[in-house]
């Protein structure tokens, strides 16, 4: 049973076309990198905690410190960048597309959830008189 599964799977991912696979692959990466890069934002900003006077930081200098102090940093991290909602993934993916490392997402219509809104284009007084000389 679980060859046949494991077949099932195999014709399956042959079914996705090159370009979801190239971008799934490159979404990846960008999501390692995020995580990456917070824990280690996370982990510089904690031993900026033992700055003042203080001999141990954030969880004292005790026996078992160090491992609280690793645990703080994967579990806040992994918190703070979970599915990329810090966007550092989601400008990576910009920025593959745009030095063509990947190919262009397929336009689909459907604005993604951590787009920016649109810019206005009407001025921002809009009609209204500014009085200088008050």
């Amino acid at each position: 049973m679980q060859a046949a599964a494991h077949g099932i799977a195999d014709q399956l991912r042959h079914q996705v076309d090159p370009v979801t696979r190239t971008r799934a692959a490159a979404q990846d990466v960008a999501l390692k990198f995020e995580a990456l890069f917070t824990r280690t934002m996370v982990q510089g900003l904690r031993q900026g905690t033992k700055i003042g006077g203080e001999g141990g930081g954030l969880f004292g200098d005790g026996p078992g410190a160090d491992t609280y102090a690793d645990w703080f940093d994967d579990h806040l991290s992994a918190s703070l960048g979970k599915d990329g909602h810090l966007g550092v993934a989601h400008v990576l993916m910009r920025e593959f597309e745009r030095w063509h490392q990947i190919p262009p997402a397929p336009k689909t219509g459907v604005r993604p959830v951590n787009a920016l809104p649109a810019a206005r284009t009407a001025p921002a007084n809009q009609g209204r008189k500014i009085d200088v000389a008050a």
